[in-house]
């Protein structure tokens, strides 16, 4: 699959995903201030763990 994210599909491999697998990571991370970083530290972080685990288990991300 050329990518992870669901909105980057068409949907001819939407649906051949669905064909095969059920289910989406969905990251969770909250918007908070953390002094010098950005307000949206903990939802990068969350992002990127989960595209960790979407490439190794072979699952969408939204």
């Amino acid at each position: 699959m050329r990518t992870r994210f669901l909105s980057k599909l068409t949907n001819g491999e939407i649906e051949d995903y669905l064909d095969h697998n059920d289910l989406i990571y969905i990251p969770v991370g909250v918007t908070e201030t953390h002094g010098a970083l950005p307000v949206d530290a903990e939802t990068v972080l969350a992002e990127a763990v989960a595209l960790k685990m979407a490439e190794a288990s072979e699952v969408l991300l939204p």
